[in-house]
């Protein structure tokens, strides 16, 4: 089944990702990461602040990237901050990341790839060249993956397969998202890919 709960379940064995959790910070964080052999990942989804790691600092606000490389890490809150820290093992070249709504419209449409079922969002059918996570932070909506229909909300994580085509036809309560695609394998495309020419 290709959505979990990121907050209560445990991640197929056949994932990248290991672990995801939303992280809040009002005051300075410090951590120390154990097993440098995982990466991680942190994704600004509210507030700002700085992050230092090495002799390095950094400020930091909605819609940032930390790609964690230190073993040790400090987030200083200028406003409360949080994040979703992913973890896990992924190989280079990797696709992208990012945070992402998505709401009712009332132009709803399917920017990609032909798909028969009812929308009232903008969002594209789509395949990628690596494995898709879609970590739901807010909100409720509906999925297709595999052509199978899935109700999202607030904690879930939709695993997508490479090649598998996935979108995002419907919204209930606004989405806030993360999107995190993972090693690139095959022809190693960029970005969402479409079977129409």
């Amino acid at each position: 089944m290709p959505v979990i709960s990121f907050k209560n379940e445990t991640f197929p064995d056949r994932c990248e990702v290991q672990s995801a959790r939303i992280m809040k910070s009002e005051t300075t964080y410090y951590q120390t990461k154990i097993d440098m052999q995982s990466k991680e990942v942190w994704i600004i989804f509210d507030g700002s602040g700085k992050i230092t790691w090495k002799s390095q600092t950094r400020r930091v606000e909605k819609g940032d990237i930390v790609e964690r490389v230190s073993k040790s890490i400090t987030l200083e809150p200028q406003t409360p901050v949080g994040f979703l820290q992913i973890q896990g093992f992924w190989n280079e070249p990797r696709g992208t990341c990012g945070l992402f709504t998505l709401d009712k419209s009332p132009e709803a449409c399917n920017t990609g790839d032909p798909a028969d079922y009812p929308r009232n969002t903008v969002f594209d059918n789509h395949f990628h060249d690596c494995d898709e996570y879609w970590f739901i932070l807010q909100g409720e909506g509906t999925v297709v993956s595999e052509g199978i229909h899935y109700a999202v909300k607030s904690g879930d994580c939709v695993v997508t397969k490479k090649g598998d085509h996935h979108d995002f036809p419907f919204v209930e309560k606004e989405i806030l998202g993360v999107w995190f695609e993972g090693s690139l394998t095959g022809l190693k495309r960029m970005g969402h890919l479409y079977d129409k020419k």
